[in-house]
């Protein structure tokens, strides 16, 4: 779809709008009281490792995988992806978007 140039931004009741999360793709793998965060490609986001223990110490007896995006706020709400990217700002958070597995089932 070609580019347009609009003096307002675009607003319809026959739509729906949804933020973008811009930050990294991930998967909360959560067993046995830890979890960890994976890129899509199943590599560990090792710089994260303290969001992992995070999302564990809040659901401390879940076995699943969630699917989600780790970003960074600025002090309005909006997510920073340079901010994530330079580990400045706010510390980085979870955005859970679908349970994928829990207890062993594939709810996918």
């Amino acid at each position: 779809m070609p580019l347009l140039k609009r003096a307002a931004p675009f607003d319809d009741s026959d739509w729906l709008f949804e933020l973008k999360y811009d930050g990294f793709r991930a998967l909360a793998v959560i067993e046995y009281g830890g979890a960890q965060l994976l890129s899509r490609n199943g590599h560990p986001f090792a710089s994260f490792a303290d969001l992992g223990k995070q999302i564990a110490a809040a659901l401390p007896s879940a076995r699943a995988v969630i699917d989600g995006e780790i970003c960074s706020l600025d002090k309005r709400g909006r997510p920073q992806f340079k901010n994530l990217m330079f580990r400045r700002g706010n510390p980085p958070c979870f955005f859970a978007f679908d349970l994928l597995v829990r207890d062993g089932k594939d709810l996918h």
